[in-house]
């Protein structure tokens, strides 16, 4: 499965997230970083592709880190011919 794994957290939280990105679990393609600064929040976007069951315990690794605020998985919809 494919699909954008998105990540609200505080600053000091991101070390730790540099090892999911590296981590054999997902195939990170993408990677994007942003700071909301009226919400004082960090937020990353992984583009990932990989198993469900990897999908869930790279879900509950990263909810399981301290500042990191909420996590949400956006999968991507499964067609079998069309564009990109």
């Amino acid at each position: 499965m494919e699909g954008h794994i998105v990540i609200y957290f505080q600053h000091h939280a991101e070390s730790k997230l540099v090892d999911v990105r590296h981590s054999d679990e997902l195939n990170i393609t993408s990677y994007n970083h942003n700071c909301l600064s009226h919400s004082h929040t960090c937020v990353d976007v992984m583009h990932a592709i990989g198993t469900a069951a990897n999908f869930r315990t790279t879900i509950a690794r990263l909810q399981a880190f301290q500042g990191v605020d909420k996590v949400s998985f956006v999968v991507a919809p499964q067609r079998e011919e069309g564009c990109c």
